[in-house]
This record gives C-alpha cells, sequence and structure tokens, in this order.
C-alpha cells in the first residue's frame, strides 16, 4: 500500500470484516528497536473490543506506542442501524472539553495576557454580582474544582446569556446553601467551574457570543483547534452555525441504556459549553493525544503541557493521597513505574478516556456511544491498553479473561471513569 506525502505518513482508510481503521506512521528514525507493526496494534485493539464489546453499541479506540499512532473503531455508530464508525465518526467527548478549556488558560498565562491566581471577580462585572464572589476564588481554584462551585450550575429555568451565567456563579457562591466550600479550601468537580472559566476566557480575548455559539469556543478554536488541525472538533452549537449537514451525516447516536440518544442533552447551552460540549472524531483525538505528549503541534501550544500537568507549583491533590493530583483539568496520579495522566468524559449515550505516560510517550483514547446499563467504563478499557504498551512480541501475558498481550508492569492505577 502506497504512503500518502502529508508530513506523517498516513495509510489508507480500510473498513474490513465489520471494522475500520488508520494508521498513521512517524518516520523510523522516531522509532525503538524492536518496533511494534500496526497489525501487532490491531491485535491488542481486537482482544480488548472482544473482552468489552458485547455491552457496546460502538467503540473507537486509539494508541501511540513506540512511535506508532493507531486508531480502530468496531461495532456500530448508531444503535440498531449497521454504519460502522471511522476516523471521521463525530463522538460526543463529554468532560474531555475541560482539557481543550484548560489548554487556553495555559496558552494566556504564557503569553502574560492572564495569570493563574487572577482573582476570578476581576473578569466578572459589577452589575453581575462582582461583589459577591470571595476576592480569594482564583482562575486557578476554577480550573482545579477547588472553586467551592457545586458540580452542576444552580438551579434556573433557563441560562440566556452570559451576564446571567455569571450572576448565577456570583449568587451561588455567595450562599451556604450552593456552594460546596469556601474557594481554595475544597476539591469538588465542578462542571460549573470550568462553564464560568471558559466564559471568562473568551471574553478576556475579546469574543462574544455570535450565531447561537459562545465566545468560548470562538476562542478555543482560534487558539487550539486550527493550529492543530482539528476541523470537526466542535460543540452542537457551532455545528449548527456553520455546518449542520456534516453534522447529521457523521455524528454517531448514543445509547443510554436501552435509549437511543440522537442529541445529548447539554443544560443551558452554549453558556455551560466549555465544561463538556464538544464532539470529535478519531481522527481528531489522534491529534489531541499526540499533541498533549508533545509529539505535534506548534511551539507556542507546546510550552503550556508542563503547565498542564506537570509543574509542581501547579499541582494540588485532589484528595487526601498525595498519589492523585490534579494539574489544570488533567488528573496526575503516580503508578507503579511513574506518571499517569488522565482524563474521562462523560455525557448522555456517550462516554470517553484518554491517558498519557508523558515520561515514555506512550497514550491512548476510548470512545464510546454506550452509557448505562452494561455499558463497560471507557477507563477500564483504556487502563487495561496502557498497561500492555509498549507492545513486545517476545514476552506476553494475558489480560483478565485471557486475552495474550505484551506483558508488562501496572504503570497505572486502575481508576472509575467517574470524576
Amino acid at each position: 500500500m502506497a504512503y500518502l506525502p502529508v508530513g506523517l505518513r498516513v495509510l489508507a482508510v480500510a473498513a474490513v470484516a465489520g471494522l475500520a481503521a488508520v494508521v498513521v506512521a512517524l518516520p523510523a528514525s522516531a522509532r525503538i528497536d524492536p518496533a511494534p507493526q500496526p497489525q501487532q496494534i490491531d491485535q491488542l485493539f481486537d482482544q480488548l473490543y472482544a473482552k468489552y464489546g458485547h455491552d457496546l453499541v460502538g467503540m473507537c479506540v486509539g494508541a501511540v506506542d513506540s512511535g506508532l499512532q493507531e486508531t480502530r473503531c468496531y461495532g456500530t455508530a448508531r444503535p440498531g442501524q449497521t454504519l460502522v464508525p471511522g476516523p471521521d465518526t463525530l463522538f460526543a467527548i463529554g468532560s474531555l472539553t475541560k482539557d481543550f478549556t484548560a489548554t487556553v488558560l495555559a496558552l494566556r498565562v504564557d503569553q502574560g495576557r492572564i495569570g493563574l491566581r487572577d482573582r476570578v471577580r476581576k473578569y466578572v462585572p459589577v452589575g453581575d454580582g462582582r461583589n459577591k464572589i470571595p476576592g480569594t476564588m482564583t482562575l486557578l481554584d476554577l480550573a482545579q474544582h477547588f472553586s467551592g462551585l457545586p458540580r452542576t450550575p444552580a438551579p434556573r429555568p433557563t441560562t440566556t446569556s452570559l451576564d446571567d451565567l455569571y450572576r448565577d456563579a456570583a449568587d451561588c457562591i455567595s450562599r451556604p446553601s450552593c456552594r460546596h466550600a469556601d474557594p481554595g479550601t475544597s476539591f469538588l468537580y465542578s462542571n460549573f467551574a470550568f462553564a464560568v472559566l471558559g466564559q471568562i476566557l473568551g471574553a478576556k480575548d475579546g469574543y462574544v457570543a455570535a450565531h447561537g455559539y459562545s465566545g468560548w469556543e470562538a476562542d478555543t478554536d482560534e487558539a487550539v483547534l486550527r493550529p492543530l488541525d482539528m476541523s470537526v472538533t466542535k460543540t452542537t452549537s457551532l455545528w449548527n452555525a456553520s455546518n449542520p449537514a456534516y453534522f447529521s451525516a457523521h455524528k454517531a447516536f448514543g445509547s443510554e441504556g436501552s435509549t437511543t440518544v440522537p442529541n445529548p442533552l447539554i443544560p443551558n447551552p452554549p453558556w455551560s459549553d466549555p465544561g463538556g460540549a464538544l464532539y470529535s472524531s478519531p481522527h481528531d483525538m489522534l491529534t489531541w493525544l499526540r499533541f498533549n505528549l508533545g509529539l505535534t503541534g506548534p511551539a507556542d501550544l507546546k510550552a503550556t503541557l508542563p503547565l498542564l500537568y506537570a509543574d509542581p507549583s501547579v499541582l494540588r491533590p485532589r484528595g487526601k493521597s498525595t498519589d492523585r493530583e490534579i494539574g489544570l483539568s488533567w488528573n496526575v496520579d503516580q503508578g507503579r513505574d511513574g506518571t499517569c495522566v488522565w482524563k474521562s468524559g462523560s455525557v448522555q449515550g456517550f462516554q470517553s478516556y484518554m491517558v498519557l505516560v508523558p515520561r515514555e510517550g506512550l497514550g491512548d483514547f476510548v470512545l464510546l456511544n454506550s452509557r448505562g446499563g452494561s455499558a463497560p467504563d471507557p477507563a477500564a478499557i483504556g487502563i487495561d491498553l496502557i498497561n500492555v504498551l509498549p507492545y513486545s512480541p517476545v514476552a506476553t501475558k494475558a489480560l483478565p479473561g485471557g486475552v495474550a498481550v505484551a506483558a508488562t508492569s501496572k504503570r497505572c492505577p486502575a481508576k472509575g471513569a467517574t470524576e
């Protein structure tokens, strides 16, 4: 099969025996010796699907291993149909969205345009309740779930403007019955906090809501997605404003237990979008994985990676254990062989997961259009895979269930996808 001249060598897409695959190979000089072969990585993917696929509608998985990057998809893109998902199929990625918001923050900090420890009230207009927001709440608190805001936005029939979002946050944090804790004192995963953070960033960079999508999305597209050539990573809001026909043709449908989900419920779009509203494809997720391992992307974006998950001055414990920390959105855990960096996502009908081992240049991601009922946790799939990479054709052992895979120690601890 001929290689295509597109910088990296990209093999053509093939759909065989009910599955689709795309392989991207780095130049030979970037590989270790002995290097795994694409078909060997495919075998690992096949074995994982054999273990988990009986409880799934569809699954796409990708990995970076010893100079190879590959994705492979299984099952169906929509419940009850025969369309096989492929590299361009659009999955809702849920809270993996937060990592994009965090990257915009890290970029602006690195550029000197904003500070991690800037007070949140600095960016909220007086008329939207600035004085109700404690002076101790910082942008870092928002990015690390130490804001004191609850998991979901304060109850309200509708949020129809950025002013509404700011007012809800200011009102909630000022009331003991709504806030979780004082800012900076306690970790609680908060979609609410990331909605506020993302919209602050968009507004600070001069973007305003237009055509049904928010300033955060325009900012993220300009700062992160376009430079990485991630052209199909967008929210429903932007897809409907830019190319609804493409979106309708390429998006997967989710499965929530036995219920088909054509459109996941995202409360109060586009204002809550920074916390979990992006769709993406396996092709774009492979690019995102490679970027976060420092393998691709412009220099200014790659410079953000230490701040995102490796800067000791930024990392904070997520609980009582010092082995479980958080950077900017990314979870940072200490495994037996070093540091594992991960993030999960879950939205109606869909689940996602990404894990990195930066020291070894390894990583993988999992996209599922199944949630609830007997659907597996994507973290279980991703952890099974990361713990058998890099592939070695010499030393093998079995995954639970008798799957033959490459032998390696448990570099990343098992964990659930719920954060």
